[in-house]
């Protein structure tokens, strides 16, 4: 499968552009550190703790081969981190759920990319389009210059956090939340189809690990459509 094929690349968006990413997840994390590969500045807002779906299942043995719940950037991101081990003190993946969600995707929020990027206990309660005035985002003398060369967001959050609820505006939205359901996240079915609102791991592909995967390249086309890069894709295998 390519991840590329039929890919859109008429909305871009160039680093450091702002990203959201809404929920905590494999899916979630992976995505962030995509994103922060490539300069993006990206916030993960998690409702719960990282991994929250699948914390009722830590003692569960992993539903996959080790080496196949991770991706090769998040590997090379682990290693960095850790002087060449991609698990603290054990050279091998994890082998429980518990194990994939403590020594792999919470340790990769640890990670130079990632730290204090992904906040928890963040309950994204809303979504809407931001709606900026000529004169919010233009110069006088220049219709089509941004202030200081920014571009204005088109999304606004409003996240839930210790009793009160602040906001959070960017330029682009990937929703991370797998089957959960959106109906409690106001304006997200009216807001569903807008240009650089994504929503990926929402379908089931007959398994933990397919439906991951299949992740893997709805985040791979989301960044090669943002980038404008057809040839875009950071798990391609480098050939030596």
């Amino acid at each position: 499968m390519n991840p590329l094929e039929n890919v859109s690349y008429e909305n871009t968006l160039d680093p450091p552009g702002r990203i959201a990413v809404v929920g905590a997840g494999p899916l979630g994390i992976e995505a962030a550190l995509y994103g922060r590969f490539l300069g993006y500045e990206v916030t993960v807002f998690e409702k719960g703790q990282i991994g929250q779906s699948l914390r009722k299942r830590l003692d569960d043995p992993l539903s996959m081969l080790p080496d196949r719940c991770l991706s090769p950037l998040a590997v090379s991101a682990l290693k960095a981190h850790d002087g060449g081990l991609a698990m603290p003190g054990d050279p091998t993946f994890p082998m429980t759920i518990g194990q994939w969600v403590t020594s792999g995707l919470a340790r990769l929020a640890l990670t130079d990319l990632l730290l204090d990027r992904v906040l928890t206990e963040h309950e994204v309660i809303a979504v809407s389009t931001c709606e900026e005035t000529a004169d919010d985002v233009l110069d006088d003398d220049d219709e089509e210059t941004y202030i200081d060369g920014e571009v204005p967001p088109d999304f606004r959050l409003s996240i839930h956090h210790q009793q009160e609820t602040v906001s959070f505006e960017c330029e682009a939205v990937i929703f991370a939340i797998g089957h959960a359901c959106d109906d409690s996240i106001v304006n997200f079915s009216t807001l569903a189809t807008a240009p650089y609102l994504f929503r990926i791991g929402q379908r089931d592909f007959g398994g933990e690990e397919e439906t991951l995967h299949h992740g893997w390249h709805e985040i791979v086309r989301i960044f090669a459509m943002l980038g404008g890069r057809q040839g875009l894709d950071l798990y391609r295998p480098i050939r030596s």
